[in-house]
């Protein structure tokens, strides 16, 4: 199948502080801490749940999946594929409750899996490697709503050379346990990593220091210096790029849905363009999660919204505890669910906790006495707007 690298042509940056809304009128939302410190949370999906591993020790790590229980709080059950696989990381959970991961065999290979829920244990699918000699490591398993997964290897002395090379596993059909392993090539076929997938297959990753994403067809688009870090169902792209010495947060939205050509919106930050943010994840209806800087050393969780602009996360929370610092969200729901990390003041060393943050339901009587207001400040707000457009 024929490769081609397109260009994503961008104008220089100009920076725009944007207005952002009323803290009062933002959503807000509960915070459940996802108890334990051997808990490490990797992906949410559209029912709240997390997917990661337990265990500190990276010689006995086990996958896991951590679900919401309503009641503040949730509990984190073992994925069975200890049999498969000795040791097992876990990186990302589909709408489905299909968990993609890597892991090593009992033999010491390594290879990607997706697991699958189902009666009894469920099934473990051994997606293989790419390289034929098996290669040194296996990163980053990223599993769409559909069941295609995709990722990344490093071969010293693989099938196609030194360095990393990308991977797309897709099912024989939606969903399916099994399927087929193919190459993702780079830009120039150089090397490439792929870190996510929506449910048409189209991917994204990083290929020779530019952002890329690989159409379902592997048209290779090439987005420069971008570093791309999310994809939506639609093709809305998410990451960061470096501008003036600064990092910035940005959302690429196509011109048509799952296109190839489109355009960059500026996230803002909160600090006025000096210390700079950056974006991890974007949902279906356009909301997207990361983390900014509020000092030359302190980053906090932030949440975006085309109608409420860029919010600190710890400004948002009803119910957080004393001494509570969100630093960063990873992800976000299409229920406007975010998976985040922090830390208590308490906390010694470089302790990070995850938590899950659910929007607080607004009451339906306010809602109604505040329709007209809202929507009216909303349509000053983006008349104010009109520039933000900024690549």
């Amino acid at each position: 199948m024929g490769l081609k690298s397109l260009r994503v042509a961008l104008a220089p940056l100009l920076f725009l502080p944007l207005a952002t809304a009323p803290l009062e009128a933002a959503q807000h939302y509960l915070v459940t801490p996802i108890e334990g410190l051997d808990v490490t949370a990797k992906g949410l999906n559209t029912s709240g749940q997390v997917a990661g591993q337990l265990g500190a020790n990276i010689n006995d790590r086990q996958a896991m999946v951590w679900t919401p229980n309503g009641a503040g709080g949730g509990t984190a059950s073992v994925v069975p594929i200890n049999g498969t696989f000795l040791v097992s990381n876990v990186d990302s959970i589909n709408s489905l409750g299909q968990v993609a991961g890597h892991g090593w065999h009992p033999n010491g290979s390594q290879a990607a899996f997706v697991w699958t829920p189902g009666s009894s244990n469920g099934m473990v699918t051994d997606l293989g490697d790419i390289n034929s000699r098996g290669s040194e490591f296996i990163y980053h398993a990223a599993v769409g709503n559909a069941g295609s997964v995709v990722g990344y290897t490093f071969d010293f002395y693989g099938d196609n050379g030194f360095g990393y090379r990308s991977f797309r596993w897709k099912p024989t059909i939606p969903n399916g346990t099994t399927g087929s392993l193919s190459l993702l090539s780079g830009v120039g076929d150089g090397q490439a990593q792929a870190i996510g997938v929506n449910s048409i297959g189209q991917a994204i990753g990083s290929s020779q220091g530019q952002g890329v994403m690989w159409m379902p067809s592997n048209v290779v688009v090439g987005f420069f210096s971008h570093q791309l870090a999310a994809i939506n169902q639609s093709g809305q792209v998410v990451g960061s790029v470096s501008s003036g010495g600064v990092t910035r947060a940005f959302l690429w939205t196509p011109n048509t849905n799952n296109g190839m050509t489109g355009a960059f919106l500026d996230l803002s930050d909160l600090s006025s363009g000096v210390l700079g943010a950056s974006a991890a994840d974007v949902n279906d209806v356009g909301t997207v999660v990361g983390t900014a800087g509020v000092t030359a050393t302190v980053s906090h969780a932030t949440v975006w919204t085309a109608s409420d602009g860029i919010l600190d996360l710890n400004q948002l929370l009803d119910n957080a505890a004393p001494g509570l610092t969100l630093t960063q969200a990873t992800s976000v729901n299409n229920a406007g669910m975010i998976l985040a990390f922090g830390r208590y003041q308490a906390d010694a060393g470089n302790v990070s906790r995850a938590f899950l943050l659910t929007r607080v339901p607004e009451p339906v009587g306010v809602a109604t006495l505040t329709l007209l207001g809202a929507s009216l400040l909303r349509s000053n707000r983006r008349a104010r707007r009109g520039h933000r457009l900024i690549w």
